[in-house]
């Protein structure tokens, strides 16, 4: 009887150390709130997409921010960012596109971990 009680709380002990690890391993969990485009100052120079990002998690890590241009012609034009973030962190981030002088729409989305 004594031996199953110890090896119930040995059991019990190495699942709450294995939760705690996965908890301890979870990155961030990280969604975009809103995306903005600005035009080229100059012609040659990028457009330039804004990305507001949330890390709703409070654990850090690396995430890639990826946007795309898509043009009235079919045309797509993409970019991206590695950026780091930290825990329950609201940031912005820009990413430049170089593509021709036209009328686009912006959109963007995090992949998480990086590959």
């Amino acid at each position: 009887m004594r031996l199953q009680i110890v090896l119930i709380g040995v059991v019990l002990g190495l699942a709450a150390l294995a939760g705690l690890w996965v908890y301890a391993c979870t990155g961030p969990r990280v969604r975009v709130e809103s995306v903005t485009l600005e035009a080229p100052s100059a012609p040659d120079h990028p457009y330039r997409v804004n990305v507001i990002l949330h890390n709703e998690a409070r654990h850090e890590g690396e995430v890639i921010v990826s946007v795309r241009l898509k043009g009235k012609d079919g045309g797509v034009y993409p970019g991206r960012e590695n950026v780091e973030v930290h825990g329950e962190e609201r940031l912005t981030v820009a990413v430049e596109v170089f593509a021709p002088r036209g009328d686009y729409e912006a959109s963007a989305e995090v992949t998480y971990p990086p590959q």
